[in-house]
């Protein structure tokens, strides 16, 4: 599997446990129904109705074009792109449930390194710790995190 579509994997894992990344707002990620794919630059709802709203989309070539009164039917929404706070708040809900014998912590340090800790209640001495690289601070984006990263996150989900 490449590392694109384990990015594909959490990111779409991500969207589902945090509804929030998928309501249609500035930020979200649309696909018309010509297959054009943008990303929401304004909304408006222009009728009053929950359902037909004037849109502008911004292109992928950098051209804004202003789409009046569609319905949310004629979207494909994808969402917003998952930042550090988003996989951070996931990250609890997506574990598997804990082994009644094992404890599992995942924190991000101060610096961004992700640090995951095992401890077996059975046996006090057996405890595992791992170190991963970690987010890159200055890119608050998941998209633009690293290879390694992205990796940990997709196994971490998929254990």
């Amino acid at each position: 599997m490449t590392t694109e579509q384990k990015y594909q994997a959490v990111t779409k894992a991500i969207r589902k446990a945090l509804p929030r990344l998928v309501d249609v707002e500035k930020g979200c990620i649309v696909r018309a129904l010509h297959n054009n794919k943008g990303v929401i630059v304004d909304i408006e709802n222009c009728l009053g109705l929950d359902d037909i709203v004037s849109y502008g989309v911004l292109l992928p070539y950098g051209e804004i074009k202003e789409l009046k009164y569609l319905t949310l039917s004629e979207f494909e929404i994808i969402g917003k792109e998952p930042m550090l706070n988003d996989v951070l708040e996931v990250l609890p809900k997506l574990l598997p449930p804990e082994n009644r014998y094992y404890s599992e912590e995942i924190y991000l340090s101060s610096d961004g390194e992700f640090y995951r800790t095992y401890l077996n209640y059975k046996d006090a001495n057996e405890l595992e710790y791992l170190h991963h690289n970690g987010w890159d601070l200055s890119k608050p984006y998941l998209k633009d995190q690293s290879e390694d990263l992205i990796n940990f996150l997709y196994n971490l989900l998929n254990q």
